[in-house]
């Protein structure tokens, strides 16, 4: 509120336009309009993998072990 107080009106036009040039060139909120394409990879074995809006859904995902491809992960 020190700007409206202000009783010199050349320093408040200068604050002013300082407040303006920080929120609408500096502290702008944004919102992207485009997201770049992510990579998932999932072997065959792996069932119902799947990739939502910038989400991975692991709820059911499950694991085909009859699957050839399919080894037995070692320690």
């Amino acid at each position: 509120m020190r700007l409206a107080l202000s009783s010199n009106k050349d320093k408040r036009t200068e604050d002013y336009k300082d407040a303006d040039n920080l929120l609408t060139r500096t502290d702008f909120a944004t919102l992207p309009l485009y997201w770049p394409k992510n990579s998932f990879v999932a072997k065959k074995y792996v069932k119902n993998a799947k990739v939502g809006n910038l989400i991975y859904h692991f709820f059911d995902i499950d694991i085909d072990t009859s699957n050839p491809d399919y080894t037995v992960p070692e320690d």
